[in-house]
């Protein structure tokens, strides 16, 4: 079964068809998003629409309801598998409606689902599979990180700051060698500050508290532009703690 898989995804009509289907779901997807949101508000939620024009009131509203967590939590779970949505629109407007503590939970536990999805994705398409979704380039230079004796450290690190693709290597880290409960660990308690960060920033938009959303915002900023400026030799300080544990679980020999 194996075999016959990474044959499939080895095959070159296969290579050039794929990038294209993949294209159009995703396109799909987001469109799903987009329009499937306004259409269940509308057929279910008629009442969400006509309180739009009072934040204050439609904020109570799905804070009370019943399904608001649900949208919430599908929300922060899509964005990390679809890696090019970013989160911290959702967890900023998760922050204003749930407050600091209840979106906090939401975000951990979406974050965790959403990984372990990205995860699993990764591991079922093998590294030939993967190469198709995610650049190749990119595939041996994390898979190679990932594979060494400090990658737990390492996935903290990549996690933890900003400037490195996280999304994409939740897919990247199913073909290595890491195990899921340790990766989950990992990354989500790495990525977790960021996520408060953009959660305060909407509990303070609700509480008016608009000095301490400009702080909170100009700290990010600074934190972005260091991260930025000093990428390489943070790729560099990364590359320095592997050893010669190179591991792509599914990547063909030759």
């Amino acid at each position: 079964m194996k075999k016959e898989r990474d044959n499939f995804f080895s095959n070159e009509k296969v290579k050039k068809t794929l990038p294209k289907v993949l294209a159009v779901i995703k396109l799909l997807v987001l469109a799903g998003i987009i329009l499937g949101i306004p259409f269940y508000m509308y057929v279910y939620h008629k009442d969400w629409l006509t309180m739009l024009k009072d934040v204050d009131e439609f904020k109570e509203v799905v804070r009370h309801s019943f399904n608001g967590p649900l949208v919430v939590l599908s929300a922060q779970i899509i964005q990390i598998i679809i890696a090019f949505i970013p989160g911290q629109g959702i967890q900023m407007a998760t922050g204003y409606i749930y407050g600091l503590g209840v979106s906090i939970v939401f975000s951990v536990v979406g974050a965790v689902i959403g990984e372990t999805i990205a995860f699993a994705i990764g591991r079922a398409l093998g590294y030939d599979g993967l190469r198709i979704i995610v650049p190749g380039g990119m595939i041996d230079k994390y898979v190679d990180r990932l594979g060494a004796k400090k990658s737990l450290r390492i996935v903290f690190i990549l996690y933890l700051l900003p400037g490195f693709p996280k999304d994409l290597i939740n897919y990247v880290a199913g073909i290595s060698n890491l195990r899921l409960s340790a990766f989950l660990i990992s990354a989500t308690i790495a990525r977790t500050p960021a996520m408060i960060g953009s959660i305060l920033i909407g509990t303070f938009l609700d509480s008016k508290r608009y000095y301490l959303v400009a702080v909170i915002g100009v700290i990010s900023i600074i934190l972005f532009f260091i991260g930025m400026k000093y990428r390489k030799k943070l790729d560099a300080f990364i590359d320095e703690t592997l050893g010669d544990n190179i591991s792509i679980t599914n990547k063909p020999k030759g």
